[in-house]
């Protein structure tokens, strides 16, 4: 049993597709008797991720902090919640819980996240794969970056070695077992 962490955004955006990839995954988790860890929020890809998982018999681990008071109402019962004072110990919680990391699409939260894991990385604080999906070459600038960063020595390249970007879904799907 793994815990897998999921990072995404909590809106839908305008890549269709992203709500069914994202219930896809949830049930991937299920099936293969791993948890869902998240970020609490139960809207957007955020939800579709915690459904597939649940609706799939599966476990979703929901981190909830007091800077989400006023996002959302904490009470869902098939949601094994863990409530911390802030979100610096949220996040602080479920990557150090966490056995490997998926990212979706995101806004800000979602890349301050990720931010915050790649600086663990760096730090060898965080030893555990980042599995970042590229959707439409959403990530492809990301890629760019941290090729540059590589390249002109601002970090090594063992600091993205378990940054795997993948282009396709059944790559994601593949790395769930």
């Amino acid at each position: 049993m793994k815990y897998i962490l999921v990072i995404c955004w909590s809106q839908v955006g305008d890549i269709s597709s992203l709500q069914k990839e994202a219930f896809l995954v949830g049930q991937k988790i299920a099936q293969t008797k791993n948890i869902l860890l998240y970020g609490w929020v139960q809207r957007g890809l955020m939800k579709e991720f915690a459904n597939g998982c649940r609706e799939s018999g599966g476990k979703v681990q929901g981190y909830y902090s007091e800077f989400l008071e006023n996002c959302e109402d904490a009470s869902k019962d098939w949601i094994e919640t863990v409530f911390l004072k802030t979100n610096e110990e949220r996040k602080e919680q479920m990557f150090w819980k966490s056995d490997m990391c998926i990212v979706f699409p995101w806004w800000f939260g979602t890349f301050s996240e990720l931010a915050e894991l790649l600086l663990l990385k760096q730090g060898g604080f965080y030893n555990k794969p980042i599995y970042i999906y590229n959707k439409e070459g959403f990530y492809e600038n990301l890629s760019l970056f941290l090729g540059g960063l590589t390249q002109h020595q601002f970090i090594q390249k063992k600091d993205t070695q378990d940054v795997i970007i993948l282009n396709k879904l059944k790559d994601i799907i593949a790395k769930i077992d």
